[in-house]
């Protein structure tokens, strides 16, 4: 009856721990857009994006560097840069877009990215995520629909305006160079002379739009007209996660920590007075998952494992997850078994990238 007694009052405490975690968590509506303001033209696309009803806010590239990409997905549909008219700022970009960056994240873990690549003048390796790169062989001023029947084209579905080669004529010029290292499944909507100037793919669980073409760059009205709207608009019409998407491998390892205190930082205790210690475990990893927790030791035993209290079991523990299932988070427990005793504690995680960490103490 005492055991029971205090699995209850753990129950309880448990619980208020959870619903007060997940009511700070739970993310705003999503607006639509988030529109990198230090290209020349952002103002011009937040204008575009706000006639066309499409809510929209702005974030300087500093700004974006400090941002948690997972608070980014939960407030916007989608992030855009508008034609960018000089090489610098692609270059702070760039370490955005690699493994890992804020950008990489945000469109790895269910979100969608468009990049307008256009207006320097010079190659760009690595400027999309998945190593895409944009190769300086323009201008060009025609452009080849390839995939006629798509959303971008018929305008169908995204309230848009049916699209033909003439809407990409006399642009002055309609693309600056043509997109390389596009990533197996990509899909080609348009192209020139020399290659892919508008394409997408799945990237994780989200969706990366990439075009060469100088959508947005005022002094020619086709360059601000039906076609950028469709763009605009097909942007946010993509609903995460993208199905079909190419999972992409990151190295981001898990992360593990062992404390005496709670998420608020209250510190722990069994209703008869002995220590509590909270392992948690985080992937941060948003094409990936936890595939295996294993907890090791002497002198500890598990009391609960993510708010729930369950019958005390010593160490060691483990808990394995099937590709798929998606786990993120998993909290667990512990009190030590003999008071006057150390015991030795050991904790590994191992994501199904194959990313391991071990924290000891």
């Amino acid at each position: 009856m005492l055991r029971f007694s205090r699995l209850m009052t753990l129950s309880v405490a448990l619980a208020s721990l959870a619903a007060a975690a997940t009511a700070a968590t739970s993310p705003a509506p999503a607006r639509q857009y988030l529109v990198i303001t230090d290209p020349s033209f952002s103002s011009y696309a937040r204008t575009r994006m706000t006639k066309l009803g499409l809510t929209n806010d702005g974030i300087a590239i500093g700004a974006l560097e400090a941002s948690n990409p997972d608070t980014l997905r939960s407030g916007y549909r989608a992030i855009y840069l508008p034609a960018v008219a000089e090489s610098a700022q692609l270059g702070k970009l760039r370490p955005l877009m690699a493994v890992g960056g804020v950008l990489e994240r945000f469109v790895n873990g269910g979100g969608t990215l468009m990049l307008v690549l256009t207006g320097y003048t010079a190659d760009q390796t690595d400027i999309a995520p998945g190593g895409v790169d944009v190769v300086r062989n323009g201008p060009h001023n025609q452009e080849a629909i390839v995939v006629p029947t798509h959303p971008y084209f018929t305008g169908a579905g995204i309230g848009g305006t049916p699209l033909g080669v003439g809407a990409f004529g006399g642009w002055q010029h309609t693309d600056l160079g043509t997109l390389g290292g596009l990533p197996e499944g990509a899909r080609v909507l348009l192209q020139n002379a020399h290659g892919p100037s508008l394409a997408e793919y799945g990237y994780g669980r989200g969706r990366v739009i990439v075009t060469t073409l100088s959508y947005g760059w005022t002094g020619f009205p086709a360059r601000v007209g039906a076609a950028w709207d469709n763009l605009l608009r097909y942007g946010v019409s993509i609903a995460p996660p993208v199905g079909g998407s190419t999972v992409v491998v990151e190295k981001v390892a898990p992360r593990v920590s062992i404390s005496s205190r709670g998420p608020r930082g209250e510190l722990l205790r069994t209703p008869d007075g002995k220590p509590l210690y909270r392992v948690l475990v985080e992937d941060p990893n948003p094409s990936s998952g936890l595939a295996q927790i294993k907890l090791e030791g002497e002198n500890h035993q598990v009391v609960a494992v993510n708010g729930q209290p369950i019958a005390a079991i010593p160490l060691p523990y483990s808990d394995t997850f099937a590709p798929g299932s998606d786990v993120r988070t998993w909290e667990i427990l512990l009190e030590k078994i003999n008071l006057r005793s150390y015991g030795a504690l050991t904790v590994t995680a191992v994501d199904h990238a194959g990313n391991r960490t071990t924290v000891r103490r």
